[in-house]
């Protein structure tokens, strides 16, 4: 028998003890509580107050027992005298430990070091931890058992649990910066009969009461701008998308994705807006990755970009060239793989290089199927990317409203798929016929939610932003 099965042993044992002394360890409900947060901050001696959290430390010094409780951010000392408990001290010392939650009720007072302390009248278990936490100094040293095991991370190592605190507080902002600009937030399938919104390989599962395959979706678009369509002209959702791609620092399977539309406006509007929420993120949250805030965001050609990068220009290099390029460099080409979809792949070979804050501008109109063209050049599309640290925060662009070209593009689309190429967009015949109905000149953005977080906490990946991030099962 290994130590961690004689621990988890001896606390089953003391759980059994508390039973025996018609004691419930796990108890449906105790007194009402006082926030740990508000006691601490607003402390006075001989105030009678009610407390519950996780036990973090306990030190026993003859008739003395002093105990610290966690609750969030909060944490409390706790005093124990025997001659006031009796036989309750004895039954804390006996059955308590680092890990159970207890609730405490007593007076506070200051130690002579002027430790804010809670002086016990009495106590009771409110759960009782079988397995043992790991020590608060070590912590979790397997980077896989830290994603694995979050919950564990979180507990016991304040830095991560940093991260999550910004990651909930800045999906809050976003959506108190959106609503003071009077957009409204709506909700849209995940399962999806045709996916799209972007390129890429879906998730596919079945419906059986249908029996029919179904799709996980890899964004939202498709349906927000139906709801253009309907006459809404302010729309964001903040959506779990699915990629059936690779996982790196850059990329989860599953993740967070937001999506928002206006009507009556450009890629002009967005970007301003973009670059209106991460500066405001930036300046509520004293971080320093957009630098001089006063200074407007860069913009890159990508068409200049990777020609310096790489040499090629898109409209003068065949797919020869291009495929040459790839396969001399060690670039990934796939099956039926599209000149725009090459000339994107060297750009993601070169992006780190873009520390921005960057826009990256004037895409191919054939990576864009879903974009408009721009006025001055149908060749281009009205879109952009915004980097920084070489991480693409959000793609957005001029959204297309012809029907009849829309239509002409998925059929291009359905040519590259016929081909083998993957990510090739579907043809989608409902959401043309919405589009023949008239949607408004629109412009429409993604913000990656992870990536976001990622930047703003100077995180090293992805996996460190997504409180549970995919692993692969080992049972």
């Amino acid at each position: 028998m290994s130590a961690l099965d004689d621990i988890i042993k001896e606390r089953i044992t003391k759980k059994e003890t508390l039973i025996s002394q018609n004691i419930n360890p796990y108890p449906e409900l105790v007194e009402k509580i006082d926030d740990m947060d508000s006691v601490l901050n607003n402390f006075e001696e001989n105030q009678n107050v009610k407390v519950a959290g996780r036990v973090m430390s306990i030190r026993a010094h003859g008739a003395l027992i002093f105990f610290h409780i966690k609750n969030d951010n909060a944490k409390i000392q706790i005093l124990l005298k025997k001659d006031k408990l009796n036989d309750r001290f004895d039954l804390f010392l006996n059955t308590i430990d680092i890990g159970d939650f207890v609730y405490v009720f007593g007076n506070c007072f200051l130690t002579k070091t002027n430790e804010k302390t809670i002086e016990a009248d009495g106590w009771k278990i409110i759960s009782k931890s079988i397995r043992p936490i790991p020590n608060e100094f070590y912590g979790l040293e397997d980077i896989e058992e830290k994603y694995r095991k979050r919950y564990l991370d979180i507990l016991i190592n304040h830095d991560t649990k940093k991260v999550f605190d910004l990651r909930w507080k800045i999906i809050y902002q976003i959506r108190e910066f959106l609503n003071k600009e009077k957009f409204v937030e709506v909700e849209t399938p995940v399962l999806q009969a045709v996916y799209g919104g972007t390129l890429a390989k879906p998730f596919m599962t079945h419906l059986n009461d249908l029996d029919m395959d179904v799709y996980l979706r890899i964004a939202p678009e498709m349906f927000l701008k139906r709801v253009l369509v309907s006459g809404y002209p302010k729309i964001f959702e903040i959506a779990r998308c699915f990629r059936n791609e690779s996982i790196d620092r850059e990329h989860n399977p599953e993740f967070t994705l937001l999506e928002l539309y206006q009507a009556f406006a450009n890629r002009e509007d967005l970007m301003i807006l973009m670059e209106n929420l991460f500066k405001k993120l930036a300046i509520e949250n004293n971080i320093d990755s957009f630098k001089d805030i006063s200074v407007p965001f860069e913009r890159i050609s990508i068409i200049d970009f990777v020609k310096e990068k790489s040499g090629l220009n898109y409209f003068e290099n065949d797919i020869d060239e291009f495929t040459k390029y790839l396969k001399d460099n060690k670039i990934e080409i796939e099956k039926g793989m599209s000149k725009a979809k090459m000339f994107d792949n060297i750009f993601k070979k070169f992006r780190s290089e873009i520390k921005g804050p960057a826009f990256v501008v004037d895409h191919p109109i054939d990576l864009s199927p879903l974009a408009k063209a721009k006025d001055d050049d149908k060749r281009l599309a009205s879109r952009f990317q915004l980097l920084v640290n070489g991480l693409e925060l959000c793609n957005g662009w001029s959204e297309l409203n012809d029907p009849v070209e829309q239509s002409n593009r998925f059929k291009d689309q359905e040519e590259h798929k016929k081909a083998g190429d993957k990510e090739a967009h579907p043809y989608d015949k409902d959401f043309i016929e919405a589009l023949e109905y008239g949607m408004p000149m629109a412009a429409g953005i993604g913000i990656g939610i992870d990536r976001l977080i990622t930047v703003l906490a100077e995180a090293q990946t992805l996996r460190d932003t997504i409180i549970f991030p995919f692993m692969k099962n080992i049972n």
